[in-house]
Formats: C-alpha cells, sequence, structure tokens
C-alpha cells in the first residue's frame, strides 16, 4: 500500500515552485519567496494526512499547522474559502491563484481549466465541485486574475 498520492505530491510541488517564482516576480525578499515555497509545499497537507490515517478525517490542514505554530496557518486553514477582506492577505491569494491554476501534474493552466478538471473529476453534482467553482466565481469577482500583479508591479 502506498502511503503516498503521486498526483496529489506532483501538484503540491508545483503550487510550491509557482508560489516561490511569483514572489519572486512580485519583488519579494528571499526570506518570503522562501516562505511563499514552503507554505505551497504543504498546503494540501491535511489530504497527506487523510491518506496516512483516514480515522483523522482533517477537513484542512490549518487544524495541524495552527497546533505547530505555523506562520501561514491561516492561509491554509482559508484557501478555497470566502473570508473577509479585511482580514485576506497577499499571502492566501497568492496561494488560492497558485492552487486554482497548477494542475494535478504539477503543470500551470487557467482558472477555468481547473474548474473544469473539478467538474470532470467530482461530478457536476458533486459538493466540491459546486463550492470549488462558486469559490471561483467569487475570487474572480474579488480579486481577478491579476491582484497582485497590480498591486506590486503596476500591471
Amino acid at each position: 500500500m502506498s502511503l503516498v498520492n503521486s498526483s496529489k505530491i506532483i501538484h503540491v510541488l508545483g503550487v510550491a515552485n509557482y508560489m516561490y517564482k511569483k514572489a519572486k516576480a512580485l519583488g519579494w525578499n528571499q526570506s518570503r519567496c522562501n516562505e511563499m515555497w514552503a507554505l505551497g509545499l504543504i498546503h494540501d497537507c491535511e489530504h497527506l494526512i487523510n491518506q496516512l490515517d483516514p480515522s483523522i478525517k482533517l477537513e484542512n490542514g490549518g487544524q495541524v499547522l495552527n497546533e505547530a505554530s505555523f506562520k501561514y496557518s491561516f492561509e491554509i486553514a482559508n484557501v478555497w474559502r470566502k473570508v473577509d477582506n479585511d482580514k485576506v492577505t497577499d499571502e492566501l491569494i497568492l496561494l488560492d491563484e497558485a492552487d486554482n491554476n497548477v494542475d494535478n501534474n504539477g503543470e500551470v493552466i487557467s482558472f477555468t481549466l481547473r474548474m473544469e478538471q473539478h467538474r470532470n473529476k467530482h461530478g457536476a453534482d458533486s459538493a466540491m465541485y459546486k463550492r470549488s467553482s462558486e469559490y471561483a466565481k467569487w475570487y474572480l469577482s474579488n480579486y481577478g486574475d491579476d491582484y497582485l500583479n497590480k498591486k506590486y508591479l503596476n500591471k
């Protein structure tokens, strides 16, 4: 029995690399770029923990990381969740952007294509797809595809 789903590992590595490269492009300092890589790497830790021990049934990795006093446990707990604008961090926006633009093959794709993949994987009537497509609409209407570019690069 494998303890690791290889597509999940490929996805989290893709998200980590996306976040690092985007943070660099935004002009963030090296320490923050390194933190973004680590954040991307562990953003789906609940899936890996649940796979290791299905009796745990974690809904998000923020629970575990908060207990470990991880600096970005808030961002992991709130990825793919609607958050009041005054609580949204740039790190959460970057994590959402990366997670929604990196598929299970570690490839950078569009937000729209990622939603199609969720629909195909989980079914159009599934709670997962409904939640992710509702979130995608909310995210894009609030932040669009280029929020961080506009904020940091005036693009």
